[in-house]
């Protein structure tokens, strides 16, 4: 058994094309926007972010760019003003939820344009080396296995670099200050720890430890405040039900006031890439500001409510703790026919939003429980001197305990704020 250091890492590196530089830096620049995946690349696909510029350093708090980090491919961040920042969840929620709406599905999209020979990130990739877009397209797909596992795992895991970039890169957006961690010496002190059967795993050693428990409670808080607090998901259910009505109007043939991207992509069951790199983030706020334009009135006002903040208000569920089958479904009735009793909100279920958050979601960090089971892909691995075998880092420090364990799903209802009080007292009568 043995761990491989930082600098015994650079050969495997050269597979990424950037074995030109010190290793250390390399990582630096990978967490900095080097071959970025998830959803920053989506956000690159989506016209959000420019390729090959160098990222604003000083304004992330990132080192600098070494000069002989040619043919580095990095994002620009795009830069917000202060009224934008301002609307922290309902910003969150217009950059993220654009895939659903849609109906697309990011990692398929990204092969997808790492591929095209005509997008902007293959040949940025392909000025690097000629096989690079093909190799990062095979570590981007979920599907691929041709590449160690490791590999994968430093692009999604319990602590992979898309993790360690969004959370930075979402708080600073939003405004929110939970994102804050030690993420240089989680990219400065991972290893890869050889086992018996010649297999690579990514460990950190007992230093990181601390580090790995703010990175796990940065996610504990950027998820309870931004992510899933009820404002946004509030804005994410109504966007998702306008689209939905939209694409619903279009499939039947009738006018859907589209503008062309998106007539374009809803017109082929086979959308080019370039087709989807048009719908950029003013294109789904300029259609949006269409709708408030159309004929349908729940359609027009649901597009009306998003682009002037008019939330619908969250009422929880009645309590239905101890019952092996919760009513949800009646209850939801329940709530339908409130809304139904108001004439301006027709139909009711545009005006009555349920939202269902698997509990995983709610878990900043949910390890595999059975030992056995256990890789970097389901837990976060640290080398305790003594130890014979990494150990998940919970049984470390056992005050994450209580953060590994699987809470209970979260069902919320929407509806006009100003029939929140009628649902509230309905609520507390339900039986």
């Amino acid at each position: 058994m043995a761990t491989l250091p930082i600098p015994g890492l650079l050969a495997e590196f050269e597979i990424l094309g950037l074995q030109a530089m010190d290793f250390g830096a390399q990582l630096s620049h990978f967490r900095a926007r080097v071959l970025h995946w998830g959803d920053q690349l989506r956000e690159e696909m989506t016209g959000k972010t420019d390729l090959c510029q160098l990222a604003d350093h000083d304004q992330l708090g990132l080192p600098e760019i070494a000069p002989e980090g040619k043919g580095l491919v990095l994002l620009q961040p795009e830069q917000k003003n202060q009224k934008e920042r301002d609307g922290q969840r309902f910003t969150y929620t217009v950059k993220n939820k654009f895939e659903p709406c849609l109906g697309t599905d990011h990692e398929d999209w990204s092969v997808r344009i790492i591929e095209c020979l005509d997008s902007a990130l293959h040949k940025a990739l392909r000025a690097c080396d000629q096989s690079l877009p093909h190799t990062v397209a095979e570590l981007v797909d979920p599907r691929n296995r041709r590449h160690p596992s490791w590999q994968k795992y430093l692009l999604s895991s319990q602590l992979d670099m898309d993790r360690l970039d969004y959370l930075r890169r979402d708080s600073f957006f939003t405004g929110a200050d939970y994102g804050h961690f030690d993420w240089y010496r989680l990219i400065n002190s991972l290893e890869l720890y050889d086992d018996d059967q010649s297999n690579r795993d990514i460990v950190w050693p007992e230093k990181a430890c601390l580090a790995i428990e703010e990175f796990i409670f940065s996610r504990y808080y950027m998820y309870h405040n931004v992510y899933l607090h009820k404002t946004t998901r509030g804005f994410e259910k109504l966007l998702e039900t306008m689209w939905s009505r939209a694409k619903g109007f279009f499939d039947r043939g009738k006018d859907a006031l589209l503008v062309p991207a998106i007539r374009d992509f809803w017109s082929t069951s086979e959308p080019s890439v370039a087709q989807y790199l048009a719908i950029e983030e003013f294109t789904v706020l300029q259609q949006i500001q269409n709708w408030t334009m159309h004929d349908d009135k729940a359609l027009n006002d649901l597009a009306r409510r998003f682009l002037y903040r008019e939330r619908l208000a969250m009422v929880d569920p009645p309590d239905f703790e101890g019952s092996l089958t919760p009513d949800y479904e009646g209850w939801g009735e329940a709530l339908r026919q409130l809304v139904a009793s108001r004439l301006e909100y027709d139909p009711p279920e545009v005006y009555c939003l349920v939202d269902r958050v698997k509990a995983k979601y709610y878990q900043p960090y949910f390890p595999e429980k059975e030992h056995d089971e256990q890789s970097v892909k389901n837990a976060i691995w640290v080398r305790v001197e003594g130890e014979a075998r990494p150990i998940e880092i919970s049984n470390r420090l056992t005050r994450l305990k209580p953060v590994t364990e699987a809470p209970a799903e979260k069902v919320r209802y929407y509806v006009p704020k100003d029939l929140q009080k009628d649902a509230q007292a309905l609520r507390s009568h339900w039986k």
